[in-house]
């Protein structure tokens, strides 16, 4: 497909655009297309995979609560002030303030002063 499309003038890069790209291959090598039949090894694997991503998904869901739950033992209101990101995950500021000041000794050992020195470089 990748080779076929190329031929094309214009390359652009959208579903419709796409979805012509692949109809237009089906008609032009339409006496080539040979039925897809996958065989039992092939879908056994990828159930397999389909069932590890589900559970590698389920235990990063339970992590993230957990996390959660410490944090808020931990440091009660610190999620109202630094808030997460939904929209920008490389940016959560909770995740890095916890990362960086993993237990609350790590902050109160610190003058106010230097604290917010620290934590605004």
């Amino acid at each position: 497909m990748k080779k076929h499309s190329m031929i094309a003038i214009r390359r652009g890069k959208t579903d419709p655009l796409d979805s012509i790209k692949i109809a237009s291959y089906g008609i032009d090598y339409w006496f080539r297309l040979v039925d897809f039949e996958p065989t039992e090894e092939i879908h056994q694997e990828l159930k397999n995979l389909n069932r590890q991503y589900l559970n590698y998904l389920s235990m990063r869901v339970k992590a993230k609560q957990t996390i959660t739950n410490l944090i808020d033992q931990t440091m009660p209101g610190i999620k109202t002030v630094l808030w997460n990101r939904w929209d920008v995950p490389d940016r959560d500021k909770l995740c890095d303030f916890v990362r960086e000041y993993w237990h609350f000794d790590n902050i109160t050992c610190m003058s106010e002063q230097n604290f917010i020195e620290y934590y605004n470089l």
